[in-house]
C-alpha cells in the first residue's frame, strides 16, 4: 500500500527532500573537484562520498531545526523520505558501474554516525570540520598534519647548514609543500562544511511540521 495516496498535498515536502538531497550532492561534488583540495581521488570516489555527506547534512540539519519542534515518533515519515530518495538517487548513478546501495548500506550508515560524533554538542568548530573531511577523505587529521609539518621544518634547518645532506633538501622542500597543501584543504572544507549546512538549514524550514506529524502517524500505524 502507499502511503503517499491518501492526500498528495501530504507530501509536499517530498519535493524539499528530494531537491536539498540532490543539490548538497551535486554542490559537494563540484566544490570537491576544486584544485585547492589536494585530493588525488577519482570523480567517482568524490561523487559517491559526496552522496554520503549530502545525507549526515540533510539529516543534521533536519534534526536542528526540528530539535524542539517533534517527537522521534514525528520524524518517522521524514526519515522513510529520505532514505528512500537517497536509496533510490544512489542506484540510478552508481548501477552502470556494478555498486549498488544495499551492498554499501552499511558502509554509509557508519560513516554519517562517524559524522553525527564529529557535530556532537561538545565539539567546537573548527575542529568539528576538520574531522568530517579527514573522515571524507581518509587524510591524516589537520593535527597529524601540523605536527609534521613542524617535524619537516625542523628537519629542513638542519639539512639547510649541514653541507653533508644539502643534497635532500629538494626532497625534504618537496614533502613539506605538499603537507602545507594538505593543510590548505581543511581551511576549505572550513567555509563549505557550514555554507552547506546553513542551507539545508533554510530549506529544511520550509516543511510543513503539522502534515509531517500527520504522515508519520500514518506510517506508524500500517508499521503495526
Amino acid at each position: 500500500m502507499n502511503i503517499f495516496t491518501f492526500n498528495r498535498k501530504s507530501t509536499d515536502f517530498e519535493a524539499i527532500i528530494s531537491s536539498c538531497l540532490k543539490s548538497l550532492i551535486n554542490r559537494i561534488s563540484d566544490d570537491l573537484e576544486r584544485k585547492g583540495y589536494y585530493w588525488n581521488k577519482s570523480w567517482g570516489v568524490k561523487r559517491y562520498e559526496s552522496f554520503i555527506l549530502a545525507k549526515f547534512i540533510l539529516d543534521y540539519s533536519f534534526e536542528g531545526v526540528m530539535k524542539d519542534e517533534i517527537s522521534d515518533e514525528e520524524k518517522k515519515a521524514y526519515y522513510f523520505l529520505s532514505n528512500k530518495l537517497l536509496l533510490n538517487t544512489f542506484n540510478v548513478e552508481f548501477s552502470e558501474v556494478g555498486i549498488d546501495y544495499e551492498n554499501m548500506q552499511d558502509e554509509i550508515n557508519s560513516k554519517i554516525k562517524k559524522y553525527f560524533i564529529a557535530m556532537d554538542d561538545d565539539s567546537q568548530p573548527p575542529e568539528c570540520y576538520h574531522q568530517i573531511y579527514s573522515i571524507v577523505t581518509g587524510n591524516q587529521s589537520s593535527q597529524e598534519l601540523n605536527n609534521e609539518i613542524k617535524k619537516h621544518t625542523v628537519c629542513m634547518q638542519f639539512l639547510k647548514v649541514n653541507n653533508n645532506f644539502s643534497h635532500l633538501v629538494p626532497k625534504y622542500e618537496e614533502q613539506l609543500n605538499s603537507l602545507k597543501e594538505q593543510i590548505s584543504a581543511y581551511g576549505l572544507a572550513e567555509i563549505m562544511l557550514p555554507h552547506m549546512i546553513r542551507s539545508a538549514r533554510h530549506e529544511m524550514r520550509n516543511i510543513d511540521i503539522k502534515k509531517l506529524k500527520s504522515l508519520s502517524k500514518k506510517l506508524a500505524k500500517i508499521e503495526k
